[in-house]
């Protein structure tokens, strides 16, 4: 029983990590096309995933494109 939960909550964090990882490629190519409203969109929600640093700093970059200094 023990070892079936652990065993699901480790499948869980794999594929939430999966999924901020495909959310992160997908915000990095609209970053470069310039969207950058669409890409700040897709990075909070690879951060709402899993909030890595480095998320954080390429949305900022995508507020900083934007001009919306407050974020």
């Amino acid at each position: 029983m023990y070892n079936s939960g652990m065993r699901k909550r480790l499948a869980n964090e794999k594929a939430a990590e999966k999924k901020s990882l495909e959310k992160y490629k997908e915000a990095s190519r609209l970053f470069k096309s310039k969207s950058y409203k669409a890409a700040a969109e897709a990075f909070t929600e690879a951060i709402n995933i899993r909030p890595l640093p480095k998320f954080h700093f390429y949305r900022g970059n995508c507020y900083k494109h934007l001009h919306d200094y407050d974020r």
